[in-house]
Order: structure tokens, then C-alpha cells, then sequence
């Protein structure tokens, strides 16, 4: 058998590399087979190629891998983020809670006269705002503020702790004022001879230190200032009630550096005056309404020296003390006459323009006792009731009745008109008896309800329940500057004012609703005004003194220039409604002064004046218990000289709240291009409508074209 070749590895078989081309082609491959050795040196070598790549697949799954990554990655940060913000938030909890602690230790202190020991709390309570804050910037960027939801509560946060730092600063330095101990005292005392005497403690001396004092009050009120827009809901709620009070105090104080300095002028004239001054405080019962505020049923002569005061005069039948000795000569304004023949003390607040009821006041005083006091201060209830709100109930001594807020006014009309002694005939002692109780439960209180009860009081300066005036020009200066001497408004264009004068009505001015809209329009040439006044008595049983008839004489004060048109649906005095005056009465030179020429209608019962630059109408209103009554004035004033329209409406002392309607159309030819005024407002080009109350004063400005 011949045996089989071998092949030669030095021959190419072109045959069989073939046939492998064309496998490898059924099996889509695309590179060539790697040459045997023995060819390798006589076939070119072929690179392997890969397919195409997917490339948007690739940065589809590329970009699923990145977000998931993100998502992690920020999930992961905001943890350590959050887990670090609450950490700080309970680190800054806890040092503004201290802080805070601190502050209200630093009032305790100052409320019990360790002024050194109040000084260690507010720089205690400083130290710990300021760590506050530090730890605040520090935990959490500025840009953060910027942030939805997050930001505002990050900057409202920071506020809160910037001002408790220099509310606290600000105590730390009013402490450092005082000596470091106040040695205790009663505020008020009774003496052997009935003459009540109290003291101011250290008010005086800190008021002495004026610039320091003013200083230190000054910051505290720019930093709570910033604190005056703020929602309630803002401050934690332990302490939301004592943040409220004081923005209270920073709105009686209206914030500004002028109204502190005139405010502690006022304080040094009455805590430490130069020399000793006098005055009279009367007690207006607003339940019989007068011009001031109320009838002047009870009243006090207090002796105002350096760092004390003493109540000299105070009868226990209040005014009529002073009528059973007052000449009966003074002739007094014709409504007057229906109830008595003279003119004496009780009847002299018969002005709006408090400062000329005062020295009417002081005059009638001056004939009675035989020298004229330094001055008048003028309160209503109002401030009783709300003082009464934070001391809680008196008891005086003798009576069986808690004091309350509450019944306040029927309790002490009780007592005057028919719970006396009537062989003592001391009506108004019940009063008096209960005037020191209050100062001295006023002068125990704590720090917090001090600072409320110095907010209710400027509250109620500014509302008029209590005004003030004093013959020293100076003094007088300073009331008039922040509006508590209720002086008549003056520089104004249009004006009105309604005051009611309860003559022989009995205590029925605060069961009624009276309800104020005026309509103001052109009528030949002139702006005609139609006052309208709706009363109704809603008296109830109980008490007399509520169920009787209203008898009040109202008066519409209007610009000088007004002319008088008509009055209509007035209630008509008889002839034996007036009493006669006494043989040879004089009329008081300061009435002609206040109220100059008078023109009187008899039968119509209407009464014109002019009263310190107004125009007064006057006509008598008589209202049954559940009835209703309206007056309507009308007059006519000049037409606007330019393109604003100017309204000042004056609201009466004491006077229980009104609705007022203000309509006003624009004369022929002008149109309302803007309004300025508080209320509900609405106005197109013609007509303008304003509602509102009657707490106030108000002004309304209207811009025409």
C-alpha cells in the first residue's frame, strides 16, 4: 500500500482556505482566519473590527445610573442636613428659652426692688439671645432665608432673637439706673388727719437721669418696634401673650423717639415737679354723658411733690360741696337752665374744647375754695374697668361687694345714689374709699401686668378717657403734643363733630345706640351737609336710673363758616321746661370768651354759638325708654378752594361707640382721583363712601381732578 502523503507545510492549499472563507461567511464572521505559521510570513495580517455601538442607549442607561446616584447623594445630604438643623434648632430652643427665663427673672427682680439681682438676669438673658443668634447664623446660611416656606420662618426666627437681645440689653441698662436695692414702702398711706399719701419709689430719680432714661426706653422701643407687624402666631406660645402686651405698649408709645421724650416731660410734671403742684382729677361718670366725657360726679385735689403725692380735698358729697357754698350769681348756657338757675362746678365740663372746660373747672374751684389749682386731669370709666381686668376684684372696706371690671359703673352707682349713709350725706365716699385700694393693688403688681396696665392706660390717653391740662404753657405744650389735651381740632377744612349733653337724663347713655351719616354734596355753589343722628333707648329694668328718659341736648360742631339751615325732627321744649335764673346772674366772662355771640330759637328749642373757631347747633333730643329718635342738621359750607377735599370728624370723650357714614359727591366739574381714610372706602370718580367707628378721631382725603 502506498502510503498517504503529508502535506507539505511550505505549500499554500488554496483549496482549503477557501472552503474556511466560506464557513466563516455562514457564520457572519467578518475577520479572516489567522494564517498558519508556515504562511504567516507571505499573508498580510487582518485587525479585527467590532460592531457599531449603541450610542443613545448607552447615555439613556448612563443617565438612569447618574439620577440614581443624585437621588442617594442628596438624600443622603439633606439627612445629615436635617439631622444637623434639628440639632441646632434644639440647641437654639433651648438658649433662647433661657434667655427669655432670664428676662422675665430680671422684671421679677426689678417688681420686687433688687435692681442689682435684675441687672444679673437681663445680662444673663442678653448672653443667652446672643448665643442664640450665633448659633443661628452659624447652623444655617444667609441664602437659606431666600428659600420657599423655610425662609420666612428662618428670618422671622432671627428677628425674635435679635430684639430679645436688645429688649434684655436695654433692661440691663435700665437696672444698672437704679440703686441696687429699693427698700420697700406701701404706695399709698392714710394718715391720722384722713389725708391719703403715696409715693412714686424710685420713678423719680430715674426721671432725673432724663437723657440715660430716655436712652435705654428709646432702644427697647425701636426693637420691639420691629416686632409690631408680626402675627401673634409668630412667637411661641408660653410667651405669645407677654409679646402681645408689649407690642400693645409700642403702639401707645407710637414708636418714636419725639412721643418718648414728650411722654416722660409729662411724667416729670406730675413725679417731680419743680415745686409743688395741684391738681384736680375728676371722675366723669360717662353713663350721663358731657362734652369732657360724663357728669363730674366725684373728685380729688392732688398735691403732686417730688417723688410722692397727697389727696388734700376729696368730700365725700363730691361737687355739691362746692355748690352749697358758690355764690349763685354765674348765669349759665341756656340748656343749663333745665336743670338749675346757676352755673356751678358740676355742670362747668360744658365745652368740647377741653382746655376751656378745665379753666371753667378751675374757676368755679377758685370761687368755692379761694385758690385756683395747677390744673385738671379728666378720666372716664373706661380705665377703671380695664385696670380692674388685671388686678382682679376690690373689696373696700365697710362694703359687701367685690369690684369687678364688670360692674364697676352699676356697683359705684349704687353706692352713690342709693347705698349711702343718708345722715352723713356722703354719696361719694364709696369712691373715694376705693381710689387707694387700687393704687396700691396697681403699685403690687409683677412686671408683666405693670407693662399691661402702662399699655391700657396710653391706650386710653389716646382715646381720650383720660385728658389732661395745666396753666403752665409749658406743661400744656407737651399735653397738646401728643394729643391727650382734648383741644379741639384746628387746620382743618370741613369738620363735624356730635356731642351729647345728658341734662336731667339720668344713667342712660350707655344703654343707647346712636348711629352718625352725614351726606355732603353741591348745592348752589355751596357744599351742603345733612347730619343725620339716629338714637334709641334700650334701657333695661333693674335700675331706675337706666329706664328713665333720655333728655340730652345735642350739638353739631361744624366749620366757622357754616350757615345754619335747618333742624328737624328735634324734640320741642315747654316754656316751664327752664328754670329762672337768680336776680342780678351775670354771665362769666369766659363764656362770652368761649362761645361768643349767641343766637337762641324759643320755640323751636335750637341754640347757635361759635365755640373756639366752630360753628355750634344745638337742639334738644327726648327719648322714651324703647324708643327711637332722629335729628337731622343741616348747613352749608364753602365749596373746596383747591383739588383736595379735607374732612376732620372729633369724637366725644367717653362716648359709648358709634357708626359713622361719611357720603361725599364731588362738586360740578371734579372727579375723585384718590382717597385717603380709614374704614370700609369705597369711591368711583363722583361718590365716596366711608364707614366707620368713632374710637378715634378721624380724617378723610379726597384728591379731585
Amino acid at each position: 500500500m502506498t502510503p498517504t502523503p503529508r502535506p507539505d507545510p511550505n505549500v499554500l492549499d488554496l483549496r482549503k482556505l477557501a472552503a474556511e472563507r466560506r464557513l466563516a461567511a455562514e457564520h457572519g464572521r467578518t475577520w479572516s482566519r489567522r494564517p498558519s505559521r508556515a504562511s504567516a510570513s507571505s499573508q498580510p495580517l487582518t485587525r479585527p473590527t467590532a460592531p457599531p455601538r449603541d450610542w443613545v442607549r448607552f447615555r439613556r442607561e448612563l443617565l438612569k445610573f447618574g439620577v440614581v446616584i443624585g437621588v442617594v447623594g442628596v438624600l443622603s445630604g439633606l439627612t445629615i442636613i436635617t439631622t444637623s438643623a434639628l440639632r441646632a434648632k434644639h440647641t437654639i430652643e433651648q438658649q433662647a428659652s433661657t434667655g427669655a427665663h432670664e428676662f422675665q427673672l430680671g422684671l421679677a427682680h426689678l417688681g420686687a426692688g433688687q435692681s442689682a439681682e435684675a441687672e444679673k438676669s437681663f445680662t444673663a438673658a442678653r448672653d443667652a439671645f446672643t448665643q442664640a443668634r450665633s448659633t443661628t447664623d452659624r447652623s444655617f446660611p444667609t441664602w437659606l432665608e431666600r428659600a420657599p416656606f423655610v425662609g420666612v420662618r428662618l428670618a422671622t426666627g432671627k428677628k425674635i432673637i435679635t430684639t430679645g437681645r436688645d429688649i434684655a440689653d436695654a433692661g440691663q441698662r435700665l437696672s444698672a439706673l437704679l440703686p441696687a436695692t429699693i427698700p420697700s414702702q406701701p404706695a399709698v398711706t392714710i394718715q391720722s388727719d384722713g389725708i391719703i399719701q403715696g409715693s412714686f419709689g424710685v420713678l423719680p430719680a430715674v426721671l432725673e437721669r432724663r437723657e440715660d432714661f430716655v436712652a435705654v426706653v428709646g432702644q427697647a422701643v425701636q426693637s420691639l418696634s420691629t416686632l409690631s407687624s408680626l402675627p401673634p402666631s409668630v412667637f411661641p406660645k408660653a410667651y405669645r401673650e407677654q409679646a402681645t402686651t408689649w407690642q400693645r405698649l409700642v403702639h401707645g408709645l407710637v414708636g418714636t423717639g419725639d412721643t418718648l421724650e414728650q411722654i416722660t416731660n409729662m411724667l416729670l410734671a406730675f413725679v417731680a415737679p419743680k415745686t409743688e403742684k395741684e391738681f384736680l382729677v375728676i371722675f366723669q361718670n360717662n353713663n350721663e354723658l358731657r362734652p369732657t366725657g360724663g357728669f363730674p360726679g366725684t373728685y380729688l385735689l392732688v398735691q403732686f411733690s417730688k417723688g410722692g403725692f397727697k389727696i388734700l380735698d376729696a368730700p365725700g358729697n363730691g361737687p355739691y360741696a362746692l355748690s352749697d357754698l358758690v355764690a349763685k350769681k354765674n348765669l349759665p348756657p341756656q340748656p343749663l337752665l333745665s336743670l338749675v338757675p346757676f352755673w356751678t362746678f358740676h355742670d362747668a365740663n360744658w365745652y368740647l374744647d377741653v382746655p376751656s372746660s378745665a379753666k371753667t373747672l378751675l374757676e368755679m374751684y377758685a370761687q368755692d375754695r379761694g385758690f385756683t389749682p395747677d390744673g385738671v386731669v379728666f378720666l372716664t370709666p373706661s380705665i377703671m374697668e380695664d385696670l380692674l381686668r388685671i388686678t382682679g376684684p376690690i373689696r373696700p372696706d365697710k362694703y359687701a361687694v367685690d369690684i369687678t371690671a364688670e360692674n364697676f359703673v352699676a356697683a359705684t352707682e349704687q353706692q352713690v345714689e342709693f347705698g349711702y349713709d343718708k345722715a352723713k350725706n356722703n354719696p361719694k365716699q364709696f369712691l373715694i374709699d376705693l381710689v387707694p385700694l387700687m393704687l396700691m393693688n396697681v403699685a403690687k403688681l409683677d412686671a408683666p401686668n405693670a407693662v399691661r396696665a402702662a399699655a391700657i392706660t396710653l391706650k386710653h390717653a389716646q382715646q381720650q378717657d383720660m385728658m389732661f391740662y395745666s396753666g403752665d404753657a409749658e406743661t400744656q405744650h407737651v399735653f397738646s403734643s401728643l394729643g391727650w389735651d382734648g383741644g379741639l381740632l384746628t387746620n382743618t377744612e370741613d369738620y363735624l363733630a356730635v356731642v351729647d349733653t345728658n341734662l336731667g337724663g339720668g344713667k342712660t347713655d350707655r344703654t343707647m345706640d346712636e348711629n352718625v351719616s352725614v351726606e355732603i354734596s353741591e348745592n348752589n355753589g355751596m357744599l351742603k351737609h345733612e347730619v343725620t343722628i339716629r338714637r334709641q333707648h334700650n334701657g333695661v329694668g333693674g335700675s331706675p336710673l337706666n329706664t328713665m328718659t333720655n333728655k340730652s341736648f345735642i350739638r353739631v360742631y361744624a366749620p366757622a363758616s357754616a350757615q345754619f339751615i335747618s333742624v328737624t325732627g328735634a324734640s320741642q321744649p315747654t316754656v316751664d321746661f327752664f328754670k329762672t335764673p337768680e336776680p342780678g346772674s351775670v354771665a362769666l366772662a369766659s363764656m362770652k370768651e368761649y362761645e361768643g355771640q349767641t343766637l337762641y330759637d324759643a320755640n323751636n328749642g335750637i341754640r347757635i354759638t361759635n365755640e373756639n373757631g366752630k360753628k355750634v347747633f344745638g337742639a334738644w333730643s327726648m327719648i322714651e325708654v324703647g324708643k327711637t329718635q332722629t335729628l337731622t342738621f343741616t348747613y352749608t359750607t364753602p365749596l373746596p378752594t383747591d383739588d383736595t377735599w379735607s374732612f376732620d370728624w372729633q369724637h366725644q370723650p367717653g362716648a359709648p361707640m358709634r357708626e359713622w357714614k361719611v357720603a361725599f359727591t364731588a362738586p360740578k366739574g371734579k372727579a375723585i382721583r384718590s382717597v385717603d381714610a380709614s374704614g370700609q372706602v369705597h369711591y368711583d370718580a363722583h361718590t365716596l363712601k366711608v364707614t366707620t367707628d368713632s374710637l378715634v378721631n378721624r380724617r378723610i382725603v379726597a384728591q379731585l381732578k
